[in-house]
């Protein structure tokens, strides 16, 4: 009896000390400390920012080079190092307790700012990708800002943009835009009415402060879309812990009479996070230096050198709220982004001349017109595992588009009504779902293996036709590989498949007669239900010689 006791006993203190090994491995939580030192003076560098990009967390450091990274998750990781002045350095470290770094960075007289910072679903270094990357952050972006987010990437070798008025810009790439340029925000695509040339981007460009552009296809990875090139706005840096950041930020142009504001405040306290920004912006009737324009032959005047009803504003706002921790981070973003822009009477449809005569306001906005709204909704969530990182994007968009202007029967007309303004009403609905598995078995290679899913549903509504009410579904997966072990030489391959589905719904436009009664009717488009399907394939490599020399092929 009271040999049964202790063993019962035994196995209590047996249990027990297992049970609080297994808590305390679940819930181990290691520290990196380090400092960095100038490798030719040999002395520390204080304001050096480092980076782990599987979770997001990073430190800066101190006046005696010192810096400090907690609760990390054993496994492996890629740390970066970079300062202006100093040659950015990467590194891959595995963490399986608090580990001491001693780093010491090149000084350096040029800015490699491609050289560490990694890009695109790859979070490959610029010089070993084989597509041609740009990085842009915020210092160029405001010193280059145009009237457009489009605008202010023009002065990128291979980039210009596109512009049907002043707020109304797209981004074209190598001669393509539309939808052969893919446009990514924080991990999901942006979808607008991407297709017309007097759609333009619905994002705050106040709030871009990372970019990455990629010219060439990069269909493997982003999808069909993505055949000229990727725009892709990256998630602004977290705070550092305990801090808490405010700024507001005015412009001004003369060409239009811009003026806009735009503020921000942002905190990290226990690597919980928030960011709250608004901005308003607002312009008047755009300024060029020609007195006429030339419309099927016909000389017609542009009075005062100002292009009438070009005046428009904006009023966005956008929120962020997350969480950094050892095994990984989560984050929920909400924007809201409201324009209304009048469109030059040359620029749509035909030109009349009582809408070129001056009105004496050149900031109202009349006839023709767009009013646009665009809500998007992401969620970021990332798993660190022991050898790599799970990454999960999903994201809902609502894109609604209004296009106002008289009505005008020329014999055809949908939904007629003399009285209303309504041209167009075209109600976009996505939901996207991409989910990717990093896996890095070997330092030689790194692989990714992900999945996109999207569904769009389109309603449309006004007086014109442009396009049917559709639903569509797509799916895609791909295996994308890259391997650096060969002394300054990348080699990266993949394969990937799509599959795609399309009801569209007929369409039938009235024909009226000279009374205004429906005499007939045209179909517009014809119902259709298909299916897609692609297979596709990419291999290329980059070869490093020198920092002044990449070759690139593909």
């Amino acid at each position: 009896m009271q040999q049964n006791c202790k063993n019962k006993l035994s196995a209590k203190i047996l249990y027990s000390l297992l049970f609080m090994f297994i808590v305390n491995t679940l819930h181990a939580q290691n520290i990196i400390r380090g400092i960095v030192y100038d490798n030719e003076t040999k002395e520390t560098i204080q304001g050096v920012t480092v980076s782990l990009h599987e979770n997001h967390l990073h430190s800066v450091t101190n006046s005696d080079g010192k810096f400090e990274i907690k609760n990390i998750k054993s496994g492996l990781y890629h740390i970066h190092f970079y300062i202006l002045g100093f040659e950015p350095m990467a590194q891959n470290i595995t963490i399986f307790k608090d580990t001491l770094l001693l780093i010491y960075l090149n000084p350096t007289y040029i800015e490699f700012k491609n050289f560490v910072l990694e890009y695109g679903l790859t979070k490959t270094e610029s010089e070993k990708s084989s597509l041609s990357i740009e990085h842009l952050d915020k210092k160029y972006l405001d010193k280059e800002s145009g009237n457009t987010l489009a605008n202010s990437l023009e002065k990128i070798p291979g980039v210009s943009s596109m512009n049907v008025g002043v707020g109304i810009a797209k981004t074209v790439i190598r001669g393509m835009s539309f939808n052969r340029v893919m446009v990514t925000d924080q991990g999901v695509k942006h979808e607008g009415q991407q297709w017309g040339a007097d759609h333009g981007l619905e994002i705050d460009q106040f709030n871009v402060e990372r970019l990455e552009i990629l010219k060439g296809p990069a269909s493997l990875l982003y999808g069909s879309d993505a055949m000229a090139g990727v725009i892709n706005i990256l998630p602004p840096l977290i705070p550092v812990e305990g801090h808490i950041n405010a700024n507001v930020a005015s412009v001004y142009r003369s060409n239009n009479d811009t003026w806009g504001v735009s503020a921000i405040t942002e905190m990290n306290r226990n690597n919980n996070f928030f960011r709250i920004r608004y901005t308003v912006l607002e312009y008047g009737d755009y300024k060029v230096p020609a007195d006429s324009f030339t419309y099927n032959r016909y000389v017609l005047p542009i009075y005062n050198r100002q292009l009438k009803n070009t005046a428009g504003k904006e009023n966005n706002f956008s929120a962020t709220a997350g969480v950094l921790r050892n095994w990984g981070s989560a984050k929920v973003s909400f924007s809201l982004y409201k324009q209304q822009s009048g469109l030059f009477a040359g620029a749509v449809g035909i030109p009349r001349t009582y809408l070129l005569t001056p009105d004496g306001n050149k900031r109202n906005i009349a006839l023709p017109l767009q009013d646009n709204s665009h809500i998007k909704i992401i969620s970021n969530i990332n798993f660190k595992l022991k050898c790599g990182w799970i990454e999960n994007d999903l994201g809902y968009q609502n894109n609604l588009r209004k296009e106002f202007s008289f009505a005008h029967a020329h014999g055809t007309m949908f939904n007629y009504n003399p009285y209303d303004t309504l041209a167009l009403n075209l109600n976009l609905h996505t939901y996207s779902y991409n989910g990717r598995l990093h896996f890095n078995p070997k330092n030689s290679f790194r692989n990714i293996a992900g999945i996109s899913l999207q569904m769009i549903q389109n309603t449309i509504g006004g007086f014109e036709y442009l396009i049917p009410e559709y639903t569509s579904a797509i799916g895609g997966a791909y295996f994308f590989s890259e391997y650096n072990k060969i002394e300054k030489t990348t080699i990266n391959g993949g394969l990937r498949f799509d599959v795609s589905k399309i009801n569209m719904q007929k369409f039938d436009t009235y024909i009226y007669d000279i009374s205004g009664n429906v005499s007939d009717t045209w179909n517009r488009s014809p119902e259709l239900n298909n299916y897609f399907y692609n297979f596709s394939g990419s291999i290329g490599i980059s070869y490093l010689p020198k920092h002044e020399l990449n070759i690139k092929l593909n």
